[in-house]
């Protein structure tokens, strides 16, 4: 029976009829300023002798604890002005300089997410880095390098978690009305 035409049909979404969200095609989002950066963070090599980003903070990782031949000993006859432990010279360069790179990758990705106001840092206040750079304690060294490790792993799960809210944020862009009404 034919409705009379000064009543609007009642438009009902069967679950068939419901469309998923698009995603972002991926040669669309390898193009995009986050996958570029992706792209970037895969082949940057840092100035550390570790290789790419993504080897680079493996490696570091790979070192959960700091071994004798990590450390520094001043010994007894060094200037009294001096700590008597550091990092020895090679290690701390390539942690220094994973640190740099990452952070600076977790502010890049971060400041392409539109509401996002803040970004995970990794060495807050800076302060780990000095003490692996000397300490007159060696528990104090290797409390800073744990929570140094736990601090750059937390970093991968934020770069991860931004990469994640990027694509949240082009698919919300990119998706279609459930229904439309056409006269």
């Amino acid at each position: 029976m034919p409705l009379p035409s000064n009543v609007a049909p009642v438009i009902t979404e069967m679950e068939s009829e419901l469309k998923a969200p698009q995603r972002l095609p991926m040669e669309g989002f390898k193009k995009s300023p986050m996958g570029q950066l992706i792209q970037e963070y895969s082949s940057a090599r840092i100035e550390s002798q570790l290789g790419p980003m993504e080897m680079s903070i493996t490696s570091v990782l790979s070192l959960e604890e700091l071994t004798p031949d990590h450390i520094v000993d001043r010994g007894e006859d060094r200037n009294y002005q001096l700590p008597c432990y550091h990092l020895g010279k090679a290690t701390m360069d390539n942690v220094c300089s994973v640190i740099a790179a990452q952070q600076l990758f977790l502010q890049q990705a971060a400041a392409l997410i539109v509401d996002r106001k803040s970004h995970f840092i990794v060495d807050p206040g800076n302060t780990l880095i000095p003490i692996l750079q000397g300490t007159s304690s060696l528990p104090q060294m290797y409390t800073a390098w744990k929570v140094l490790i736990t601090r750059i792993k937390l970093g991968v799960k934020a770069w991860e978690k931004y990469i994640a809210e990027y694509q949240l944020q082009a698919n919300v862009a990119v998706l279609s009305p459930l229904s439309t009404f056409s006269c």
